[in-house]
């Protein structure tokens, strides 16, 4: 038969129509099994935090713009039984930053703000230390100012209570010194974004809830998102509670008016979507590409940090991200944008870590490997009297002279120290009394801040070699010196 005949032409062209559509099939089955393969992959990832007995999350990832995947974990309200879910409001703290700086940008875009305008020009009453500070200081985490939470904490505030923008300025204006010269180093500080709520009100007189509804949700089209500065405004939405564990049994954490600008932000999985795209939109005004830009220190090294994210690597790749936890919330946008792929967490519950959550699904979804349930390793925490060498730690009568009340008057704190069961202890306002270790060799003391980063405190003696204060350092609060009465 010729080669080119017809009747072979004919059912060559058939074998190729049944073996295409035989790999169609197979491709489409494939793309079913990996689907459902990587639900279980996530699952397995949550598999603690899921039923109707406690909270949970909502997950979704993002591929080239669109929602590829959702799910909602555990409880979003235990005692409505409501679950978590694609359509629930959750409160996303560390989110919160990139939306002021937003809005911050669109009022520089509107000429009514320079970024290099100096801090004092808009609150003129900023002690004179800080007249270097700029806005883009601020923005960049480069100002020197002292984290105001970690000073509340330190100071013996509960961070359940009230606390507004207003009362958080008093306390930053009270500080007598900065951490570092501003532009000398990057040190994150939630007061930073404190400030720029107020610099905004002070230049628009509104607040950033109204002005960020006008200028960013609503032109963005994000119906779910804004800022909450009243626990009212979201009591008639479907809002997830956070929620804390201190026995057998969750319990909420109470809701009260807390600042705005560093935190404050409610949000949806769907508004969070449309957020994503302005970081690939080059019709949105620059606003994607302006908060990207690194800042960059007086010696012009640049700074991991953009405006309100950050940029970094995971396993070789760019990512922006931000994650953070408060109060029973978490939340972390790990972008992948050299994939176009973004992998969203929101939580409610102060058990999963939102920034080792969307790590661990960027490892199946990005990377191709299975989600690994090894518990990690049960940390020595060397505050609380654990695996200590009693050489090497003061005892017993000796620890009577550290023992009394210690005061600042910059942060208007007492500290007061005792001996109970024969070891030091110390409690400062609200917060609960705390077994610590006294190291022998430096006179220090070191303990965790709300279960983050440690506090150290070292005592000092007078000429006469009696202990008269000490100095409490914190990474993002240094050198706070307290008296002893």
């Amino acid at each position: 038969m010729p080669r080119n005949s017809p009747i072979l032409t004919l059912r060559l062209a058939i074998a190729t129509v049944v073996a295409l559509s035989s790999t169609i099939r197979g491709r489409a089955a494939a793309c079913v099994q990996t689907q459902d393969s990587l639900a279980a992959h996530i699952d397995l990832l949550l598999k603690d935090h899921m039923g109707t007995n406690r909270p949970g999350a909502v997950v979704g990832i993002i591929q080239n713009g669109k929602l590829v995947f959702q799910k909602g974990y555990g409880m979003a309200d235990l005692e409505r039984q409501a679950p978590n879910g694609p359509t629930r409001i959750y409160k996303a703290p560390a989110l919160s930053k990139q939306f002021t700086a937003a809005a911050i940008v669109h009022l520089a875009q509107q000429k009514r703000i320079s970024l290099d305008d100096r801090l004092q020009k808009y609150i003129p009453e900023f002690p004179a230390y800080g007249k270097n500070i700029t806005i883009n200081h601020l923005l960049y985490h480069t100002s020197g100012i002292r984290d105001y939470l970690v000073l509340m904490w330190i100071s013996g505030k509960n961070l359940e209570e009230t606390f507004t923008n207003k009362e958080v300025l008093k306390t930053i204006l009270r500080q007598e010194v900065l951490d570092f010269e501003p532009g000398q180093r990057c040190v994150y500080s939630h007061s930073n974004y404190v400030l720029l709520a107020e610099i905004l009100e002070r230049v628009t007189g509104s607040t950033l809830s109204l002005y960020s509804a006008r200028h960013v949700f609503g032109p963005l089209g994000m119906p779910g998102s804004g800022f909450d500065e009243e626990p009212r405004v979201l009591r008639n939405k479907p809002l997830a509670l956070g929620y804390k564990k201190p026995g057998a049994r969750y319990l909420p954490y109470r809701d009260r008016k807390q600042t705005v600008g560093d935190r404050g932000l409610y949000t949806m999985l769907s508004d969070l979507v449309v957020w994503d795209h302005i970081f690939y939109d080059t019709l949105s005004a620059g606003l994607g590409r302006a908060l990207l830009q690194r800042g960059a220190l007086t010696d012009g090294t640049a700074v991991p940090y953009g405006k309100g994210i950050i940029r970094s690597h995971y396993r070789g790749l760019p990512v922006h991200t931000h994650p953070g936890t408060f109060l029973g919330y978490g939340a972390d946008m790990l972008r992948f944008p050299t994939k176009r792929t973004t992998i969203i967490c929101l939580t409610n519950t102060d058990a999963i870590d939102p920034e080792k959550l969307t790590q661990d699904i960027a490892d199946i979804y990005i990377f191709g490997e299975r989600p690994t349930t090894t518990a990690p390793a049960n940390a020595v925490d060397e505050a609380s009297g654990g695996m200590t060498p009693s050489s090497a730690v003061v005892g017993g009568e000796a620890l009577r002279e550290f023992t009394g009340t210690y005061y600042s008057r910059e942060q208007q704190a007492t500290y007061s120290f005792f001996i109970e069961g024969g070891a030091l202890w110390f409690v400062v306002g609200t917060n609960p009394k705390m077994k610590v270790v006294l190291w022998k060799k430096y006179e220090r003391i070191s303990f965790p801040y709300y279960g983050q980063e440690n506090i150290t405190i070292d005592f000092q003696r007078n000429s006469l070699g009696r202990v008269d204060g000490f100095i409490l350092s914190a990474p993002r609060a240094a050198n706070l010196k307290f008296i002893k009465e």
